[in-house]
């Protein structure tokens, strides 16, 4: 692991060497040969505010990520920043678009346009699968809501005491623990438990009330919805949370009851259409109720094909090996070790962190593991990472006094243009070294046979691609090799983050 960190008194400061990193990371893994993204990450318990991960695509690959797909195979958009690629666990989309309905909701008999909002039993229909098969309906028009456990809150009390007279005021602190946080999400999304977690008010860890204690707060186990909660509950300061992409519903759906057995159908948001976007005081109401709504959040997982929340692109999900990682890590430690520096003007202060990492065994694996790293033959190394440059498989080395004296001088001939040379100069048959060579993934192999060296020819081959072996004149056979070497150099674009100031 290769593992660097600095120390800064800015945020201007840290996030010029985060870019610089960022950019620097870009370069060596693109040297490296590598297929690689920079995507944005949870920091996790490492913390900070800002983290990237660098993954290799590779189909192995133990994580899961969003890259945008642009049109025409663009790498970047109009802004002229590198595309949108996040780990799973931190990817956003655009609200998802609201396919059309069913047509199975029951409308009023003035013009068959709005719909009637009923209460309709649906017995045993606890899941979104029942729940469809029993009222004939889509999984995006219906709302599926999760009751999680709620963090403590410190609430004060002013509290007077009286003494020979005389009255004392005193501010008292009491933790009060709301019952519940209800988490709202369109039927056919799932849940971002790591974004959930993230939410102010929700405990850590993430945890799912029981039966009981959803029966403590007055909610109703299986039948739960943000439409026409009780009096007890809101009572009790349970809060929902609806997820971006459910207030972006445009038409009748369909919700909890909160009475056991009954789901309703029919409810709408108020005034809310296809132009929904996410403020950042979001909130949605449902039509027909008071109060100021509910607040609305970035709460699911994406899924193929969602909008790229720059609105550039759509999003495919990949899998990646981590490489490298790095973060800005604020002052989450400096502060925990109580570190103090003096600034430019001679007065105490606290440095801002970042922290950068490279895992260089990892780079190894995932060049092997990434698209094109191997085949059914073996391992094909980008040239950065090969061990050799070259082998050498001689034909019948030990038997032919002209195929051993062609060796030497075609092996001098190469080491005198820089390469590194694996000759095989064992006693085993030639498709025995030939597909050792390709298994060992060397770039480029070059064969001495008698048949072609009575020509004055050599046989080279790439390990890359499907090409044919080339017969190349002996004298030239070293210049030739080094020519093939230089094509498969690695010279991607290189993406430039931009500094944040000027995003």
């Amino acid at each position: 692991m290769k593992d660097a960190y600095s120390f800064h008194l800015s945020d201007e400061c840290l996030e010029e060497m985060y870019t610089d990193i960022w950019n620097a990371y870009h370069r060596i893994f693109s040297r490296l040969g590598l297929n690689f993204r920079a995507v944005e990450a949870d920091s996790g318990a490492i913390g900070g505010a800002v983290s990237h991960e660098f993954q290799v695509l590779a189909e192995a690959g133990e994580d899961a990520i969003a890259v945008a797909d642009m049109e025409g195979g663009a790498s970047e958009n109009e802004k002229g920043n590198p595309e949108y690629a996040a780990n799973i666990e931190r990817a956003e989309a655009l609200p998802a678009a609201w396919p059309p309905g069913s047509s199975s909701f029951v409308h009023t008999a003035e013009g068959g346009k709005e719909p009637l909002q009923e209460l309709v039993s649906t017995p045993g229909a606890k899941t979104i699968p029942s729940l469809c098969e029993a009222l004939g309906v889509a999984p995006w028009e219906c709302l599926k809501t999760l009751a999680v456990a709620a963090e403590p809150i410190i609430e004060e009390e002013k509290s007077k005491k009286g003494k020979k007279g005389k009255e004392k005021s005193s501010l008292v602190e009491e933790k009060v623990t709301p019952p519940a946080v209800l988490l709202v999400l369109r039927g056919d999304h799932s849940l971002n438990e790591v974004k959930a977690e993230k939410l102010p008010g929700v405990a850590s860890p993430l945890r799912l009330l029981s039966e009981e204690e959803l029966e403590s707060a007055g909610l109703c186990p299986g039948f739960l919805g943000p439409v026409a909660l009780s009096h007890a509950a809101k009572a009790r300061g349970v809060r929902v949370v609806v997820d971006r992409s459910a207030a972006a519903i445009s038409g009748p759906f369909v919700s909890g009851g909160n009475s056991p057995e009954m789901h309703l159908r029919g409810c709408q948001w108020d005034d809310k259409g296809d132009g929904y976007t996410e403020g950042v005081d979001a909130r949605v109401r449902v039509r027909g109720e008071e109060g100021e709504g509910f607040e609305v959040t970035d709460l699911r997982e994406v899924v193929e094909g969602d909008k790229s929340p720059d609105g550039v692109g759509t999003l495919r999900l990949r899998r990646g090996i981590e490489v490298g990682h790095i973060f800005q890590l604020g002052k989450k430690y400096t502060e925990a070790m109580g570190v103090s520096v003096q600034d430019e003007k001679g007065r105490p202060a606290c440095p801002l962190m970042g922290c950068y990492g490279i895992g260089i065994g990892r780079v190894v694996a995932a060049a092997i593991e990434q698209e094109g790293g191997h085949d059914e033959k073996g391992i094909r190394w980008p040239l950065a990472l090969a061990p050799f440059h070259v082998s050498v498989v001689p034909v019948n080395l030990h038997k032919s006094e002209l195929v051993k004296e062609a060796t030497e001088k075609l092996c001098e001939g190469l080491v005198a243009e820089g390469l590194d040379v694996l000759l095989d100069d064992r006693k085993e048959r030639p498709g025995t070294m030939f597909a050792d060579s390709d298994l060992w993934g060397i770039p480029v192999r070059v064969v001495v046979g008698e048949k072609n060296l009575k020509a004055g020819l050599l046989e080279c081959k790439l390990r890359s691609g499907d090409t044919e072996p080339q017969l190349v004149a002996i004298e030239t056979m070293p210049q030739r090799v080094a020519e093939l070497l230089r094509g498969l150099e690695s010279k991607p674009k290189i993406r430039q983050r931009p500094n944040k100031k000027n995003v």
